[in-house]
C-alpha cells in the first residue's frame, strides 16, 4: 500500500504532538512517587482511557491465534466467565494490592516478607519482563512494513538506510523519551491524546468493516475449516490447531484468578488509581468498553479467513495470497492478517488505521519500558544498596534504566528469531515469574499464616520451572527418546552432567551466603536444593538402565513418541507455566503449615483500622462481618452511587447470561448436534452485541475523560511533594 505525502505529514505531526503533550507535562513531575505512580490522582476514566491501550504486538498475537482456530475459543473460553466476573466485580487482588500503597509488587513482597525476598522477587520480575519485551520491537517493526509496504532499505544523502532497525530505533526513541520526561504523569497525559485518537479511529474500522461484509458471507467462508474432521465454527468439533485446545483454556482458567496482577507490565497504573475503589469501578468500565477492541481482535482475522478460503473472494484474495507468498517462511502466518486486512481498508482508512495501532504500541512500549526498568532500581538496586537515594539521584537512575531496557528490546529484537505462537512465547517467559509469584501474592494478601519461608520455597519452584520448561522445550521429545531409548547414551551422560552442574551450583551458593551475613539465611535453602539435586541426579542414573530395558521393547511407540504433533508439542507455554504454578502453590502452603507459624498484622499492611488513610477511601472497606446479600455477592459495597450499582449488576447479568448459554450448549450438544443455523445466529448475536456495545462504552469514556482529566490535573498541581514516598521501606 502506498500512502502519499500527506499521510507522513499528518503523522509527523501527530507524533510531534504526542511528545510536545510529554514534555510539557514534565513540569507537573516533583518527586519520586510522581515518577513511579503519578502520584496516586487517577481517577476511573483517566485510567481507564490511559491504560486502555492496544499495541501491535498484542494485535499480532490475537490475529494469529483467532486466524488459526476460529470462533471455537470464545466458546471455550466462557469456562472462565464466573471467574472473571468475581475477579472484576469483587476487586479479588486489586482491591487490596491498592490498600497496600506499594508502588511495585516487589515492594509489597518487603512489606510482607522480607527485604531479601524483595530482591530477589524483583530481579525475577525484571528477568521475565525484559526477555517478554524482547520481541515487542520485532514484532512492531515487521507488521509497519508488510502494511505499509515499505522497501526493505532507503536511501539518504548517499546512506542505504535498513527499514526494520531504522522503524525500530524511531519508535522505541519516542517511547523512552515519553517515560524519561515525567514517568507515569508524562505516559498518561500523552496516552490520552494517542489513545483517544485510537480508539475513534479503531472503532470506525470496525463499524466500516461489519457494514462492508455481510455476516452470512463471513460465515460461510468460515465453514470452510483448513483440517478435515475439524471446525472453525463448531467447538464441539475438533480443534483446528494442536495448541489452542481445550486444554489450553482450562489452563487459562486457572491462570486467570491465579495471575491477577502478578504481571507487572503496567506496574505503574496498578499503584496510579486515586483510591482502591476507583481502580475497581475502572475495571469493570473497562470490561464493557473492551468489547471493542476484542471484536476487533476477533472479527478481522474471521473476515481475512473467509476472504481467503470462499470462492466469492478470489479475486480479493489472490493479490492478498501474492503477497504473503513473498515474505519469508517464518513470518507469513503472522502476516496474513494484516496484509489482508491492508487490501480491505481504503487508502485513507488504512493510514489512520496504522496511525491508531502505532500511537497504541508508543503508549505501550511506554508504558513497559518504564515499569520494567522502574522495578530494576525499585526493587533490585535500591534493596542491595541498603538506603534510599536521593530524590534526583533516584529518577536519574530510573531513567537510565528505561533507556537501557529499550536497548535490550532493539537488540533481542535483532539477533532473536521468533519461530512459535506469540501467544506461546509470552506465555513462556512470564514463566520464569508468574510460575511462582501469584501464590506469593495472592497468599500474602488473603492468609495471615504465609510465611517468608513459603514465599521463597513458591517463587523457587515457579523459576526453576519456567527455567526448566524453556529448556525441556527446546529438546522435547528428542530428549526422552535419547535418553530412554538405548542406543545413543551420550544425551544421558549429558543430563547427568547437567544435573550435577546444578548441585555444584546451589552449593557453592550456600557456601557464599554462609559467609555473606545479609544472606546467611538463604544458606540452609541452597543447600536443600543442592541435596535434592544430587538425590534426583542419583535416582536417575540408578533407575535408567531399568528403564532403558522396558524402552527397548516398545520401538513403535517410541516412533509415535517422536513423530507425533500432539506429543512434539506437548510442553508448550501454557503447559509449563501451569505446571510452575501448581508446584508453587503446593510448596507456599505446605512450607507454611509444616514450618514455625506466623500471625502477620494484616491491617497494618492493608492500612484497615487504626492504620486507615483517609485519602484512600476508607468508606469502601468492607465491614468484618456482615450478612451476605445479592449486593455484596456482586461486590457492591457501601458508599456506592446509584449509577456504580447499576453498572455492577448489568455486568454481573450480562457475564452470566452468556455463561448460562454455555452450559446450557454443552447440555444440549451432549444429546444431539447443534445445527448450523444454531452457530450461525449464536456467533452473530454475541459478535455483533459486543461490537455495538463496545462502541458506545467507547464514547461514554472518551467523554467522561474529560472532566476526570482536569481533577486529576488540579490534584497534581495542589498535591504536596513527599520526598520519604519512593517506594523504599524504611
Amino acid at each position: 500500500m502506498n500512502i502519499g505525502i500527506w499521510a507522513w505529514y499528518f503523522f509527523g505531526i501527530m507524533l510531534l504532538a504526542s511528545v510536545f503533550i510529554a514534555w510539557r507535562s514534565r513540569r507537573l513531575m516533583h518527586s519520586t512517587a510522581d515518577f513511579l505512580a503519578a502520584n496516586r490522582v487517577a481517577g476511573r476514566y483517566v485510567l481507564n482511557l490511559a491504560s486502555g491501550f492496544l499495541a501491535i504486538v498484542t494485535i499480532m498475537s490475537s490475529w494469529e491465534m483467532n486466524y488459526a482456530t476460529g470462533l471455537s475459543p470464545q466458546w471455550w473460553g466462557r469456562i472462565a466467565a464466573p471467574i472473571g466476573l468475581f475477579i472484576m466485580l469483587t476487586g479479588f487482588v486489586v482491591y487490596r494490592y491498592r490498600q497496600t500503597r506499594a508502588m511495585t509488587v516487589p515492594q509489597f513482597f518487603e512489606m510482607r516478607y522480607s527485604r531479601n525476598f524483595r530482591l530477589f522477587a524483583g530481579f525475577l520480575c525484571w528477568l521475565s519482563g525484559l526477555l517478554n519485551y524482547g520481541i515487542f520491537p520485532a514484532i512492531t517493526a515487521k507488521f509497519l512494513i508488510n502494511f505499509l509496504q515499505l522497501p526493505a532499505a532507503i536511501t539518504v544523502c548517499a546512506i542505504e538506510i535498513q527499514m526494520y532497525p531504522a522503524l525500530m530505533i524511531l519508535y522505541l526513541s519516542v517511547a523512552v523519551f515519553i517515560s524519561c520526561c515525567g514517568g507515569m504523569i508524562s505516559i498518561m497525559a500523552s496516552s490520552i491524546f494517542q489513545n483517544t485518537f485510537a480508539s475513534i479511529v479503531l472503532c470506525g474500522v470496525l463499524v466500516f468493516l461489519a457494514c462492508s461484509f455481510s455476516w452470512s458471507d463471513i460465515f460461510a467462508g468460515l465453514q470452510i475449516a483448513p483440517h478435515a474432521g475439524s471446525s472453525m465454527v463448531d467447538p464441539f468439533q475438533a480443534s483446528t490447531t494442536t495448541e489452542f485446545n481445550l486444554t489450553y483454556f482450562l489452563i487459562g482458567v486457572f491462570m486467570a484468578m491465579y495471575g491477577v496482577m502478578a504481571w507487572q507490565g503496567a506496574s505503574g497504573y496498578g499503584a496510579a488509581a486515586k483510591t482502591p475503589h476507583e481502580a475497581v469501578v475502572s475495571n469493570v468500565i473497562n470490561s464493557w468498553r473492551y468489547n471493542a477492541y476484542t471484536m476487533l481482535m476477533l472479527f478481522i482475522p474471521l473476515l481475512v479467513y473467509s476472504i481467503m478460503h470462499l470462492d466469492k473472494f478470489a479475486d480479493i484474495a489472490a493479490p492478498i495470497q501474492a503477497s504473503v507468498s513473498a515474505l519469508p517462511v517464518d513470518v507469513q502466518r503472522q502476516m496474513v492478517v494484516p496484509i489482508g486486512l491492508s487490501h480491505l481498508l481504503p487508502g485513507w482508512m488504512s493510514v489512520l488505521f496504522v496511525m491508531a495501532v502505532f500511537y497504541g504500541t508508543i503508549t505501550c512500549d511506554s508504558v513497559y519500558t518504564h515499569s520494567w526498568g522502574t522495578i530494576l532500581v525499585q526493587d533490585v538496586i535500591a534493596p542491595l544498596r541498603g538506603k534510599p537515594l536521593s530524590p534526583k539521584t533516584h529518577i536519574l537512575i530510573m531513567r537510565l534504566a528505561i533507556i537501557g531496557v529499550a536497548v535490550f528490546g532493539f537488540v533481542f529484537s535483532m539477533l532473536f528469531p521468533l519461530k512459535d505462537y506469540i501467544a506461546m512465547f509470552f506465555s513462556l517467559t512470564a514463566a520464569i515469574y508468574v510460575g511462582g509469584v501469584g501464590a506469593v501474592m495472592i497468599c500474602g494478601l488473603f492468609w495471615k499464616h504465609g510465611t517468608t519461608a513459603g514465599a521463597w520455597t513458591a517463587m523457587t519452584i515457579g523459576t526453576i520451572g519456567g527455567l526448566g520448561g524453556m529448556a525441556v522445550q527446546q529438546v522435547w521429545p528428542f530428549w526422552i527418546k535419547n535418553v530412554f531409548y538405548p542406543g545413543d547414551n551420550n544425551s544421558y551422560k549429558v543430563t547427568i552432567i547437567v544435573m550435577a552442574s546444578f548441585a555444584a551450583v546451589f552449593m557453592v551458593l550456600a557456601v557464599l551466603s554462609w559467609f555473606a551475613e545479609r544472606f546467611r539465611a538463604a544458606a540452609m535453602r541452597f543447600l536443600i536444593l543442592g541435596i535434592f539435586t544430587v538425590l534426583l541426579g542419583g535416582a536417575f542414573a540408578v533407575l535408567m538402565p531399568r528403564l532403558q530395558v522396558m524402552a527397548a521393547d516398545s520401538p513403535a511407540a517410541w516412533n509415535w513418541f517422536e513423530t507425533s504433533e500432539y506429543a512434539t508439542r506437548f510442553f508448550d507455554g501454557q503447559r509449563i507455566m501451569f505446571i510452575a504454578a501448581l508446584a508453587a502453590v503446593l510448596g507456599y502452603v505446605g512450607v507454611s503449615l509444616l514450618g514455625k507459624r506466623n500471625v502477620h498484622n494484616m491491617d497494618k499492611l492493608l492500612h484497615r483500622g487504626k492504620y486507615a488513610v483517609a485519602d484512600d477511601g476508607a468508606e469502601y472497606n468492607e465491614p468484618k462481618k456482615e450478612k451476605l446479600t445479592f449486593n455484596k455477592f456482586i461486590g457492591i459495597g457501601p458508599g456506592f452511587t446509584r449509577s456504580e450499582k447499576f453498572l455492577f449488576g448489568a455486568s454481573f447479568f450480562w457475564n452470566i447470561g452468556w455463561w448460562g448459554s454455555f452450559l446450557l450448549g454443552c447440555a444440549v450438544s451432549s444429546l444431539y448436534t447443534l445445527s448450523e443455523r444454531f452457530w450461525y445466529w449464536y456467533w452473530a448475536v454475541l459478535i455483533y452485541s459486543s461490537l455495538i456495545i463496545g462502541v458506545l462504552f467507547t464514547i461514554l469514556v472518551l467523554y467522561k475523560s474529560i472532566s476526570d482529566g482536569r481533577d486529576c490535573l488540579q490534584t497534581l498541581r495542589r498535591a504536596k511533594t513527599d520526598e520519604r514516598d519512593d517506594g523504599f521501606i524504611r
